[in-house]
């Protein structure tokens, strides 16, 4: 049995997504895939422990989470019942 969340990307974090990467280049660049891969990672394995549920939907059944790697941020929601995963919206965190 696979015990793993099949993971959405919304197209909002679609186009956020590739507007960050647009923004990139060179090691930034390589370093935000690998942020990429490791959300991924994380929300298709354990994404209520990855990140911290902020409010639950009782009537869709949905727990929305914001999690956080290196410098780039994710809202996403977790459907347990049909160990779904939405991703929602991705932003950068300034380094300022």
């Amino acid at each position: 049995m696979n015990d793993r969340y099949r993971v959405v990307l919304m197209s909002e974090a679609r186009s956020q997504i590739n507007q960050i990467l647009q923004k990139s280049e060179g090691i930034s660049r390589r370093r935000l895939e690998r942020a990429l891969r490791h959300i991924q990672e994380q929300l298709e394995a354990h994404p209520l422990e990855f990140g911290e549920p902020h409010y639950r939907l009782k009537d869709l059944g949905l727990v929305l989470c914001v999690g956080f790697w290196k410098n780039l941020g994710i809202e996403y929601g977790v459907h347990e019942a049909k160990r779904l995963v939405f991703k929602k919206r991705f932003f950068e965190l300034n380094r300022g």
